[in-house]
């Protein structure tokens, strides 16, 4: 029992052990492929939405009609001009856009919400580089952080072409506030010391929780090598373990909608594992709990099967020295279980042995009454065959007397054979003298006749 409870606590603990790695393995790998996306895809997707809103704000703006058709006319008709300039108003007060604009590609005024002309964009004046490489790129919008000086503040603006790419009218749209964008976006990071970027096609840093990296090639920061690996699969995915700032942290990447954008994750693995410890910890104090629980069922159930066991076991051992006075306990022959079933049939096999030998010991009466029966009958047997033998000796002695005569008559008969043999012999002998004697008168006898 004690050999048993030592290797049940040996299992516990390996158990414990095992499912601890492989809690802390899986949790590893959930939070590298599929928790980081969920925490960037939560990170975005209010961003996203912003964006998105945006665009299409822009987009409209910059395919009104009217305002293609005020810019189309060089800004010389005036019953547009209320209009036109209407639309960007509408944009500023209604749907609560910080800044609404329209730049003309003919004139190049700038007009902002308030139906206000504000500046003359010149190629000469760098602040006013957005507007000439837009036209001259050719591209249907850009996301562009800059500075807004009419309002003294720096924005997030989406730059649209108006009309025909290859010979647009102008450039319209909205500037949304960077602070909110940047709230949006860093809100949800998975762990403290997570950074988040916003990026375009080309790497290029948009949104960051720290400003001074907008503007900056994301490969700056994090080295070109990730960059390019991150970028490479437009559906994004998780790069684990690459270096950032000493550390190494793993990378997830997905786009921002149709906004041609991608956000970037990056969060330390140090940080990583943090998130993990106490979830892996539970998990191997509550397998210790549970299979505590189980080596006390298994214990009781070990016990309440054991016990009767021995109970049989020693009842056998006490049966097999032939004694059979000893019955088992109540309560083992009261189970309803198999263990139950085992001394049931062990104390009518008892039984039914003890009704045996008792039976056998009655034949073995019976037989013993019949043995001196027969003893009797044999010593009357052996005193008559003692007469018959007194009886056949006499017989045999007349018999050899008889024989002895026989023998006499015998030896007898063999004399006189011998005598009559000895006269014949004689007879022949005389006979062969005769014949010698009578054989010279032969001649005178044939002679004579």
């Amino acid at each position: 029992m004690v050999y048993f409870g030592l290797l049940t606590f040996s299992i516990i603990i390996i158990q414990a052990v095992v499912s601890y790695s492989t809690v802390k393995s899986t949790l590893q790998k959930d939070i590298r492929e599929q928790q980081l996306l969920s925490f960037l895809e939560a990170s975005q997707a209010e961003l996203r939405a912003t964006l998105e809103k945006g665009l299409e704000a822009s987009i409209g703006l910059a395919d009104d009609q009217l305002l293609l058709d005020w810019f189309a006319s060089e800004e010389s008709n005036g019953d547009l001009s209320h209009y036109a300039l209407e639309k960007v108003d509408q944009l500023y007060s209604k749907m609560d856009y910080p800044n609404a604009f329209a730049a003309s590609a003919t004139t190049n005024k700038f007009y902002i919400q308030g139906h206000a002309h504000v500046n003359t964009l010149a190629r000469s004046n760098p602040s006013d580089g957005w507007f000439f490489n837009l036209m001259d790129a050719g591209q249907k919008y850009e996301l562009n952080y800059d500075y807004n000086a009419s309002l003294d503040q720096t924005f997030f603006f989406y730059n649209v072409l108006m009309g025909d790419l290859e010979n647009p009218l102008g450039v319209a749209g909205v500037g949304i506030d960077p602070g909110e964008l940047i709230h949006q976006f860093v809100s949800r990071k998975i762990t403290e010391n997570a950074e988040v970027w916003m990026v375009d096609a080309s790497g290029n840093v948009i949104i960051s929780e720290n400003v001074e990296q907008i503007g900056t090639p994301l490969g700056e920061i994090v080295g070109a090598t990730t960059v390019e690996q991150l970028l490479a699969d437009s559906r994004g995915g998780v790069l684990p373990n690459r270096a950032l700032g000493g550390d190494n942290a793993d990378f997830a990447v997905m786009p921002v909608g149709n906004t041609g954008f991608s956000a970037v994750m990056a969060a330390p693995v140090s940080e990583l594992l943090v998130v993990i410890r106490p979830i892996a910890i539970s998990s191997f104090v509550l397998s210790i709990l549970f299979l505590g629980v189980t080596l006390v069922i298994v214990m009781w159930l070990a016990r309440s099967i054991t016990k009767p066991l021995s109970e049989i076991t020693s009842h056998s051992d006490v049966f097999a020295n032939g004694d059979l006075t000893k019955d088992m306990s109540a309560d083992v022959l009261a189970r309803a279980d198999e263990l139950g079933q085992l001394a049931q049939s062990f104390s009518r096999l008892k039984s039914q042995i003890g009704d045996m030998i008792a039976q056998a010991s009655s034949a073995a009466l019976t037989i013993s009454k019949g043995n001196l029966e027969m003893t009797t009958s044999a010593s009357r047997l052996a005193e008559s065959a003692t007469e018959q033998a007194s009886s056949t000796e006499e017989l045999s002695a007349s018999m050899e007397e008889m024989g002895s005569n026989i023998n006499q008559n015998a030896d007898n008969a063999n004399e006189t054979v011998t005598i009559v043999q000895d006269a014949a012999n004689e007879a022949k002998s005389g006979e062969s003298m005769l014949m010698e004697l009578f054989r010279p008168l032969n001649p005178l006898t044939r002679a004579w006749c």
